[in-house]
C-alpha cells in the first residue's frame, strides 16, 4: 500500500482532539485502506479496537441503533471504534452523535461517501463533535514518495518533471 500523506494528520487529530474523525471521499480513493492502516498502527499501541464494515448486514445492524444497551455492548472494553461505509446506516449522524456523547473516551473514526447529501446527513447532528477529511486519489507527491524519490523537493523535481507527461496519459 502506498502510504497516504493524510494518515499522519488523521492519526494526530484522532489522538489529540476529542472529535470524531470522518474520512470522506469518492469511490476507490483508498478510504478503507487508510482505515486499515490506522487500525494496524493503533493495534501496535495495544488499543482495543472494534471495526465494523457496514456493507455486511450483521455488522451494520450491530451499530444501526440508538439503544444504549446495544451500544454499550458494542463498545464495551474498546478504546477505538472504526465504522467503514457509515453511509449505509439509517441515521449515521444521530448514531455517531450518541456514540460521541455517551462514550467520551472512545476514539471514533469513520469512512463514508463524499456526496453532498451524505455530508449533510452526517454533519447536521454532529455539529462541534467532528473533523471531516476529504481523501482524494493519490497525489503526485504520494506517488513520488512511494517510488523512493524521498522528501527533498529539490531532488524530486527532476523525477516529477519526468513523470508529468505520463501522469495525465496513464494515471
Amino acid at each position: 500500500m502506498i502510504p497516504r500523506l493524510l494518515e499522519k494528520e488523521i492519526y494526530t487529530c484522532s489522538k489529540s482532539l476529542h472529535k470524531a474523525v470522518i474520512v470522506l471521499g469518492a469511490r476507490q480513493v483508498g478510504k478503507t485502506k487508510l482505515l486499515n492502516a490506522m487500525r494496524t498502527r493503533l493495534a501496535q499501541e495495544e488499543k482495543a479496537i472494534r471495526y465494523l464494515y457496514c456493507d455486511l448486514e450483521e455488522e451494520r445492524q450491530a451499530v444501526n441503533t440508538t439503544s444504549r444497551a446495544l451500544l454499550d455492548r458494542l463498545v464495551s472494553g474498546k478504546d477505538t471504534l472504526f465504522i467503514d461505509e457509515v453511509q449505509r446506516l439509517d441515521d449515521p449522524g444521530l448514531t455517531l452523535k450518541i456514540l460521541f456523547d455517551l462514550y467520551p473516551n472512545l476514539m471514533i473514526l469513520v469512512t463514508g461517501s463524499s456526496s453532498f447529501e451524505m455530508r449533510n446527513r452526517l454533519t447536521e447532528a454532529l455539529t462541534g463533535r467532528y473533523i471531516d477529511v476529504l481523501l482524494y486519489p493519490l497525489s503526485l507527491a504520494e506517488a513520488l514518495q512511494a517510488a523512493g524519490m524521498g522528501t527533498d523537493k529539490a531532488l524530486r523535481k527532476p523525477a516529477a518533471d519526468a513523470l508529468l507527461n505520463d501522469v495525465p496519459r496513464y494515471g
